[in-house]
């Protein structure tokens, strides 16, 4: 071996050692030279996982080989140590490197020539800027000479318009004081005509002439002009009030052809030629309206802009106002004063006549106003309402002293119905008229209220009847006798008319059905006791009168008449029935009570209103008892809180309270009162001794418990025997008289069984207590002998006496 080559040799083992030492020192666990981390460490796996599935290169010799081929060239030259690797590593990498670039120098060298074109075109941009400076420097260069004529140029004609605007608004300014100046001089020629359109313009001027001046009062000459412009409209409308005045004075008829109104009713050739006149006198004012109207259309339009529009207008209107005053007023009063006369004593026939004349007086003239006029004014308002205060004037005087209340409630009715209603109430033409209607109507309402009060205390409860008025129950049984032949009449021309019937032939069957509904409709449907000339004349007073005043006054007024005029009925009639009870008996009295209650109280139903008033009253016991306090104070004045003056000063006073009076009330509590005594009474009168004798052993058990009750004189069973036996006597004959007695009064059946009822309950109630008391008081050898009959025995007797009383009554009416 050749030493130089194993020196070589064991160099490069060693450098091989030192080169493993090195990187066992960077592989070291513990203070390695290079530490890894963990993503290093596992990219270096990866890669040894990679270099151990590739191929060796061919460059690269295995391990197994022990010499190295030094001929040849060197691109064949076997790689064998690391700086060959490295050599060749480098060279392939270059190799690589180049061959992955070929794209990228292809994009550059487009990129390059890209660029190349945009020098070029930036060559040109500078270019085109330079000339467009040098276009630039030469357009300030022109521009700056032309300007300055441009300039001047817009100047004047700026400074032309504005003297044009300056001229414009000067004379505007000065139109109206020149305008005004023209109005001056056309006014003092005279030669415009009131009814032509140029007077109308020149309204028109006058009045913009005025506004101006109006608005611009900080001119200098605005105070002097104003006063011009109202002087020339104080001028126009001097001249347009004459002109209106001539025409309305071109109207006026003289005293010997004055119109005078015609009396309604009236056909007589007199009244007819003033009728004919004053439908002339009509026609010549309207004939003047067409030639007025447009003027005066002008006055009331222009009425808002100025005063003295307003100031012409109403001096218009007093003056037609005045005008019509003096045409209409004389000759409607004197046809007011022909129908007094002509009516004297019949008072609806005036009021409805004066009414009717005046009503269409004010149609007229409304129409004949509005003729004229589109606007209504106060001043013809007043005028109708003065001249319709005519009849207020004539008939105020009458009503006053007119007494009779049907008299005043027809004027009511007339005034209200016929007269409001039907006229006044939906024609506005009518409303002053309506007015004094209205008028009219409360005093005639306050004069019948007045009546009322006076007719409630003289004719009802101050009423002194006579004997035919207390003529109860002869009435009630005469007119009884009347209605039973009546009926029989009745019932024979009935069986007469049956009879024919069985004669005819059967085609006359609709006849017959005709006829026996004429005779069906014949029969009474009342009792004639029941009729409205039977009641009581108080009664009959009473409702009469609250009927008539039920349409004539106001609701709450009708309240309070209607409670009085029930008060003082209610009151007469328990005086009548305190004279009817002294002359025939007490049961008459009360049934008579009843009957013209159940009336008053079935009348005064249907009357839509509250029959509740309130009343205020001062209660004085509370000054009663504060003076008798301080009567009975020792010291009247001491410097402390029991000083008896201060004391009287604030606890006497009286008190204000308000009390509720209900018609309906009084009359129900009356009825409820009389019905309860007409009860007792009945029963008192069948079973009062034996309720005496009860009430004896009764009052004698109490005393002495133990004690003989025979020996006493009402406890014999000899005596209550008689009086059981008296009693069941009074029962078989007093009741038959008492149901004849309440069919007399009460005609409705219903009515009668609601009162026998409580009468016949008290009689069987009455028996049923004196049998227990017997039963208990005695033997049953002494109740044999008394022998008062038990509560079922009293019902079927009292069922036998009504069945007998019934049987009766119908042979008495087969007999008539």
């Amino acid at each position: 071996m050749d030493p130089a080559r194993g020196m070589k040799t064991v160099a490069d083992s060693s450098s091989n050692l030192a080169i493993n030492e090195k990187l066992h020192e960077w592989e070291k666990l513990e203070n390695c030279s290079a530490p890894l981390s963990t993503f290093q460490r596992n990219i270096c796996l990866d890669l040894g996982d990679e270099v151990t599935t590739r191929p060796f290169s061919k460059y690269l010799l295995p391990e197994s080989a022990d010499s190295v081929d030094r001929s040849g060239d060197s691109n064949d030259l076997k790689i064998r140590t690391t700086r060959q690797f490295l050599d060749w590593y480098t060279g392939l990498s270059t190799e690589w490197l180049d061959h992955d670039n070929d794209k990228y120098e292809s994009c550059l060298l487009k990129v390059i020539e890209k660029r190349d074109k945009c020098d070029e075109i930036l060559k040109k941009v500078d270019e085109s800027i330079f000339h467009l400076e040098e276009l630039k420097s030469v357009y300030n260069e022109v521009s700056s000479k032309t300007n300055p004529l441009h300039s001047v140029s817009e100047k004047l004609s700026s400074d032309e318009a504005l003297l044009n605007s300056a001229l414009e608004n000067i004379n505007m300014k000065l139109s109206p004081f020149q305008v005004i100046e023209s109005v001056i001089k056309r006014l003092e020629s005279s030669a415009i005509a009131v009814t032509s359109n140029a007077f109308i313009d020149l309204l028109d001027d006058i009045d913009n002439c005025h506004a101006y001046f109006k608005a611009h009062e900080s001119y200098k000459e605005s105070a002097s002009y104003l006063l011009k412009t109202r002087h020339c409209l104080s001028r126009a409308l001097m001249d347009v009030k004459s002109y209106i005045t001539s025409v309305l004075d071109a109207t006026k008829i003289g005293p010997s052809s004055a119109a005078t109104l015609p009396s309604p009713g009236s056909d007589s050739v007199t009244d007819a030629k003033k009728g004919s006149k004053f439908m002339a006198h009509y026609g010549r004012f309207q004939s003047m309206a067409a030639r007025l109207k447009p003027l005066l259309l002008q006055l009331e339009t222009r009425a808002d802009k100025s005063y003295e529009y307003e100031c012409a207008l109403e001096e218009c209107q007093k003056y037609y106002v005045h005008l019509r005053q003096q045409t209409i007023v004389p000759p409607l009063r004197d046809s007011i004063t022909q129908l007094i006369s002509s009516r004297v004593g019949d008072y609806c026939s005036l009021l409805r006549s004066a009414a009717t004349q005046l009503i269409y007086m004010s149609q007229d003239e409304d129409k004949l106003y509005y003729k004229f006029f589109s606007k209504p004014c106060k001043t013809f308002s007043e005028f109708l309402e003065s001249t319709c205060s005519i009849l207020y004037d004539t008939m105020r005087p009458l009503i006053i002293h007119i007494k009779h209340m049907e008299t005043l409630a027809e004027f009511c009715s007339i005034l209200r119905v016929e007269i409001v209603q039907d006229h006044v109430q939906n024609n506005k033409s009518l409303e002053a008229f309506g007015n004094v209607a209205e008028q009219l109507l409360r005093d005639v309402q306050e004069r019948l209220v007045f009546r009322a009060n006076v007719y409630f205390k003289t004719d009802i409860l101050q009423f002194n009847p006579s004997p035919g008025d207390l003529a109860y129950p002869e009435k009630l049984e005469m007119m009884k006798n009347i209605a039973d032949e009546i009926r029989a009449q009745e019932s024979v021309g009935l069986t007469r008319y049956d009879s024919r019937l069985s004669l005819t032939s059967i085609n006359s069957g609709g006849d017959s059905i005709r006829s026996g509904s004429r005779v069906s409709k014949s029969h009474p449907s009342s009792s004639p006791a029941d009729l409205h000339g039977m009641w009581y004349p108080t009664i009959r007073r009473t409702l009469v009168c609250l009927s008539r005043l039920y349409r004539c006054v106001e609701k709450p007024v009708f309240q309070g008449l209607a409670q009085e005029a029930i008060v003082c009925c209610c009151q007469n009639v328990e005086e009548a029935t305190q004279m009817i009870s002294k002359n025939k008996s007490l049961l008459d009295g009360y049934l008579f009570q009843i009957k013209h209650i159940l009336i008053l109280r079935e009348q005064i139903a249907p009357f839509q209103v509250d029959f509740t008033i309130t009343e205020m009253s001062l209660d004085f016991n509370q000054l009663k008892s504060a003076a008798y306090g301080l009567l009975q104070k020792e010291k009247l004045f001491t410097f402390g809180s029991n000083n008896a003056i201060l004391e009287f000063i604030l606890h006497g006073s009286p008190l204000l309270r308000e009390n509720y009076l209900d018609s309906r009330k009084i009359v129900d509590k009356q009825l409820k009162t009389t019905c309860e005594s007409f009860i007792s009474s009945a029963t008192s009168n069948v079973v009062a001794p034996m309720s005496n004798v009860m009430q004896q052993i009764q009052n004698f058990r109490k005393l002495n418990k133990d004690g003989n009750l025979k020996e006493q004189p009402f406890g014999q069973p000899e005596n209550v025997r008689n009086i059981v036996v008296e009693s069941v006597k009074k029962v078989k004959s007093f009741i038959p008289s008492l149901l004849h007695k309440m069919e007399l009064y009460l005609a409705n059946p219903d009515t009668q069984f609601i009162l026998y009822k409580p009468i016949k309950t008290n009689i069987i109630s009455t028996f049923t207590k004196m049998q227990n008391i017997i039963s208990e008081n005695f033997e049953k050898d002494d109740q044999l002998l008394i022998g008062c009959p038990s509560p079922e025995q009293i019902t079927v007797l009292l069922s036998s006496t009504i069945l007998s009383k019934k049987n009766s009554i119908d042979v008495s009416n087969r007999g008539h």
